[in-house]
């Protein structure tokens, strides 16, 4: 969160912060201007406006306090000093015990409107799963909003109002939008243009694709004169920018992307814990890499180091790494040989059949497996929440801002569609 987020916070919030205090809160603000606080008149602003937000009238620190503050400098502004705070808590304890910790804010972009994340919607969006199997996010709103913007140009736009709704192109919206054509007169273009196919469906080489034409041109004609008694709609050109939570605790389980394993010890500790074998050599693009490469698909691998397919097991015996994969039925099996090569089951084992395979492949090798190498499902036990990678503006420096693939959706916390609050943060700003 910005010192400003944390200044305007949420009602929930403000009720948990004296009013003396969130007007020194503001002197914080400091830190991210030049010179005294007097100097710069967007801190100014930002003074005021917490001041009309938290203080009761009869409340106002007196002038002879917050006269001098305003020309204090950065240093001071954010610590005080026993002549011009005297009267003004300290606000950085009081910011620790009366502000939950917060997250990353990140933003998404989707030509989709909803206000939950859904796993299963993967793919809808622009459905290429380029650094892993999972919901996309970015630190910097840039990123998320020329996503947006891209993959809502190549949509049609939605109408909706009075509980009807229809997809039209995008241009027939536009023109709808700035006033260019009235709903009177798409009604009449798609009208002209819906006679015209049925036309072509008595002329042409190809009638069937005349009349598919003629048939959803009609459709979309009825829905514009439903809109239209209507009196009132609204336009979705399916350019949506969610900003997001990401709680700081599931950032830290993340798997990142761009170094190598040996600097990530707490995804090597989750990796042990589940028996995953890597190598503390591999970055976190070639374990992620080599584990879908072994398993078939990215998603796959996220699902096995996120932990939500119970039982995966990997067993090493000789230089020759098996794992068990847990499958609709019962189980699959894949063996890795020392020089990479892949040997996949074709069919679904029982976990007695899983072990005849272990013994008889091993002995494939030239040696059996001890017994107490057999199969038996284990529970998981920690796991990473996702990836994050260095943004394509921040790649070559090597430092920057990230994006992240979450491989749940409940990670993270949609806060706004559009910059207008959603969800449970909605209900708390209308005070219901």
């Amino acid at each position: 969160m910005t010192l400003e987020e944390m200044l305007r916070g949420s009602p929930l919030r403000q009720q948990r912060m004296a009013d003396d205090n969130a007007i020194s809160l503001a002197g914080m603000l400091a830190r991210q201007g030049a010179g005294t606080v007097r100097q710069d008149p967007s801190l100014m602003q930002n003074i005021g406006g917490a001041i009309a937000d938290y203080a009761v009238p009869d409340r106002y620190l007196p002038s002879s306090v917050m006269e001098p503050r305003l020309d204090m400098s950065q240093l001071e502004a954010l610590r005080g000093t026993p002549v011009d705070m005297a009267d003004v808590p300290d606000p950085v304890p009081m910011l620790m015990d009366t502000m939950p910790m917060a997250g990353i804010t990140a933003w998404h972009g989707s030509p989709h409107k909803f206000s939950k994340f859904d796993m299963s919607k993967i793919g809808t969006g622009e459905g290429a799963q380029a650094y892993g199997h999972g919901l996309y996010a970015a630190e910097n709103p840039a990123v998320a909003k020329d996503y947006a913007e891209v993959l809502g140009e190549r949509m049609d736009s939605r109408i909706s109002g009075g509980g009807t709704d229809v997809d039209i192109p995008r241009w027939l919206a536009n023109a709808i939008d700035s006033g260019q054509m009235s709903i009177d007169d798409a009604i009449k273009d798609w009208s002209g243009r819906a006679l015209e196919q049925r036309g072509i469906m008595k002329t042409g080489q190809q009638p069937w694709i005349a009349e598919g034409n003629a048939i959803r041109l009609e459709k979309e004609t009825e829905a514009l004169k439903q809109l239209k008694e209507h009196g009132s709609h609204e336009i979705d050109k399916r350019q949506h920018l969610y900003k997001v939570d990401i709680p700081d605790d599931q950032i830290a389980k993340m798997l990142d992307w761009d170094k190598p394993l040996s600097e990530q010890p707490m995804v090597r500790e989750t990796l042990e814990a589940n028996n995953i074998p890597y190598k503390p050599t591999d970055t976190g693009q070639e374990f992620y890499t080599n584990l879908a490469h072994r398993h078939g698909t990215r998603e796959m691998a996220s699902k096995i180091i996120s932990g939500q397919p119970a039982g995966v097991k990997y067993v090493e015996h000789d230089g020759v790494q098996y794992s068990i994969i847990p499958q609709k039925g019962g189980y699959k099996f894949v063996e890795v040989l020392p020089d990479g090569r892949l040997w996949k089951s074709g069919e679904v084992y029982t976990e007695n059949g899983i072990n005849s395979l272990l013994i008889q492949r091993s002995k494939t090798h030239g040696t059996q497996i001890p017994t107490d190498m057999l199969f038996k499902e284990t529970p998981k036990q920690t796991s990473i929440k996702g990836i994050k990678y260095l943004d394509q503006g921040s790649r070559q420096g090597g430092k920057g801002t990230s994006n992240f693939v979450l491989f749940a959706d409940d990670i993270a916390k949609i806060l706004e569609r559009n910059d207008q609050p959603i969800g449970d943060l909605a209900e708390e700003l209308l005070g219901k």
